[in-house]
Order: structure tokens, then C-alpha cells, then sequence
């Protein structure tokens, strides 16, 4: 990984620190990464020891599901909320990682892969329905969901449930305007 510097949200971070904004925001929630979502988000599938490179980061933890299909989270949802408090400015920066989680998930129109399986799950956390973290992600409702309207427009992922979560999610942002 390198050391330069770039912008997520509003703040300037390097790999490695992208690295534990991608897998700590849903961490924080109780959510782990899958794997190969994980490698396409921060590009670096070229790497050919990149376990070996997680593995030494003790932030992390390996986990792996019952069909086989591999993911990554912290080693406590509230190691990572403590963490996120201390390296990020504010909710900005979250959804830009949310934003860059979901720019990256592949699946079938029709069919639940693990990766929409996530986001489905990583949306519920931190959606309307959501009596912790409503009040501070309702402001992001709106980017939310231009990030699912990107994802069904142009990568043509129309799956069912997130063309719904796009479209209550849209719903709530202008309830959340109206309050």
C-alpha cells in the first residue's frame, strides 16, 4: 500500500486508512465485508499476498460462512464505532465509504448474492427504520440513494430489493426535508 494521500468525504487518508474505513463503518454495525467486494472497492486484486497483508493488521478478523465465501470485519462492533470516532471528522465520511461499498457490488438481477445480501443488511442499519443511527444518516438519505439509482442505471443491477431500498430511502429523505 501506498502512502499517498486522497480524499474520501472529506478527508485524506491513505490505503491502509481506506483499507479501515471500508471494513469498520459496516463493522461498527455488526456487518462483515465479503472479501472479493472488499478487493474490487479498493482495487488492489492484483495483490497476490493481500491475506497475508490483512492478516498482519490485528484490527481485523477473517470469517468465513457456511457456502464457502469469505469476508472480513472487526474484532468488535464497538472497537470499530471507537475507532471511526477517533480517525473520522464526521458522518461525511462514512457514507462516502458506504457510497464506495455499494459503487462496487456485482450480483444477478433476481438472485441474492452475498454481496447484495450486505448492502441489503449494511442499509437496514443505518436506514429510517433505524431508531440508533436514523437521526445522524437521514441528512445522506438522498446521496444513498442516487448511489442505488447509479448502481441500477448504469450498471444495470436491477435487483428488487434495491430498486425498494432506493426508492424508501428517497421516500425518507424528503419526510426527513419536510420535519
Amino acid at each position: 500500500f501506498s502512502n499517498e494521500a486522497k480524499d474520501i468525504g472529506g478527508e485524506s487518508v491513505t490505503e491502509v486508512q481506506e483499507l479501515i474505513g471500508l471494513i469498520m463503518v459496516p463493522g461498527q454495525f455488526g456487518l462483515k465485508v465479503p472479501l472479493e467486494l472488499l478487493m474490487r472497492v479498493i482495487r488492489k486484486d492484483w495483490i497476490s499476498n493481500f491475506v497475508e497483508i490483512l492478516g498482519g493488521i490485528d484490527l481485523f478478523r477473517w470469517y468465513e460462512d457456511a457456502v464457502g465465501n469469505f469476508m472480513v470485519g472487526p474484532r468488535h462492533p464497538l472497537e470499530a464505532e471507537i475507532i471511526l470516532k477517533a480517525r473520522l471528522g464526521d458522518v461525511r465520511a462514512e457514507v462516502a465509504y458506504i457510497e464506495r461499498l455499494i459503487s462496487g457490488i456485482r450480483g444477478e438481477n433476481l438472485s441474492d448474492s452475498i454481496e447484495i445480501n450486505f448492502t441489503i443488511d449494511l442499509l437496514l442499519r443505518i436506514g429510517p427504520n433505524s431508531k440508533k443511527y436514523r437521526a445522524r444518516f437521514a441528512p445522506y438519505y438522498l446521496k444513498i440513494s442516487e448511489k442505488l439509482r447509479w448502481l441500477r442505471e448504469m450498471r444495470g443491477l436491477q435487483h428488487p430489493r434495491l430498486m425498494l431500498q432506493e426508492a424508501y430511502f428517497l421516500r425518507e429523505y424528503v419526510v426527513w426535508q419536510n420535519e
